[in-house]
């Protein structure tokens, strides 16, 4: 039970930095529920159709035959890459679990 509890409080901790919900429970603690949810909604769908008109501007610059190939070939690079493998010390392998326990937390 104390492992579910550490896993717990540390993935809600680290899911508690994004920006966006931090400024939505600062507003909760001084307005109502409605206009605080309408107005993350209509950002949240602002900021993504901003990002899918660049995507598309952008896309269209690019020819897609070129990008799917390189996008292919990266695929199956990082699928041998894995299967390579890889050998660590056990020095390096608690260095690297504790690189990646803070970085995850984060």
């Amino acid at each position: 039970m104390h492992a579910f509890w550490l896993h717990l409080v540390v993935i809600f901790v680290a899911e508690l930095g994004d920006k966006s919900q931090l400024m939505a429970m600062a507003f909760a603690t001084r307005y109502r529920p409605l206009p605080i949810l309408m107005g993350i909604t209509i950002a949240t769908a602002l900021v993504h159709a901003v990002s899918v008109l660049i995507g598309a501007i952008v896309g269209a610059q690019f020819p897609t035959t070129a990008i799917t190939f390189i996008a292919g070939v990266m695929f199956l690079g990082f699928g041998l890459w894995t299967f390579r493998g890889d050998e660590l010390d056990e020095e390096s392998a608690s260095l690297r679990a504790s690189h990646f326990s803070c970085s995850a937390s984060f």
